[in-house]
């Protein structure tokens, strides 16, 4: 009797795997846009604005970067650079809607801020908890202009922590405008 080899067998459940993540996405994707928020036409203009000042900000961090790294050589290797730019425009475009009044869509059920509550205080607590433990340890956060695994840890959840946490004073903000 012939057995499988694991080549072929590994093949076969990747592809059974792949469909399968494949019609789930499709059914989440076609569940989101029937659901999907809706703006006005001001809020729509504004998004756009901010995506234009995102885009000018990107390349204005990496023109930046690229003059730091002619002038000081090796001072954070390339992937920590794009990472860096790419965390500071998520909060630039966030931070612009905001101030814009165009994050939430006019249909943002309250409910769903239980998510953004329950998420941002779970990576508040680990980023405190990667902190204190940085502290304790003593450990370098930077190795050779590159994150080391608490660096990059505390960095994340910080991040994370701090979308979160605008995005509920956003909605504070929001909703006093419009209860005002």
């Amino acid at each position: 009797m012939k057995s499988f080899s694991s080549f072929p067998s590994g093949v076969v459940a990747g592809v059974i795997v792949g469909i399968i993540i494949a019609i789930l996405i499709r059914i989440y994707f076609k569940k989101r846009k029937q659901s999907s928020q809706k703006y006005d036409e001001r809020q729509i203009i504004q998004r756009g604005q901010s995506a234009l000042h995102t885009l000018i900000f990107a390349l204005s961090l990496l023109v930046l970067s690229s003059l730091l790294n002619e002038s000081i050589p090796h001072w954070l290797t390339i992937t920590t650079q794009n990472i860096l730019i790419i965390l500071l425009s998520g909060i630039f475009y966030l931070v612009e809607q905001m101030a814009r009044g165009a994050y939430f869509g006019l249909n943002f059920a309250k409910k769903s801020l239980l998510g953004y509550y329950v998420i941002g205080i779970a990576y508040t607590a680990g980023a405190i908890f990667y902190t204190a433990f940085w502290l304790l340890s003593g450990k370098l956060l930077m190795i050779s202009g590159s994150f080391t695994l608490i660096g990059f840890m505390l960095l994340v959840y910080w991040y994370v922590a701090l979308v979160y946490s605008l995005a509920l004073i956003g909605w504070r903000i929001e909703s006093k405008k419009t209860n005002a």
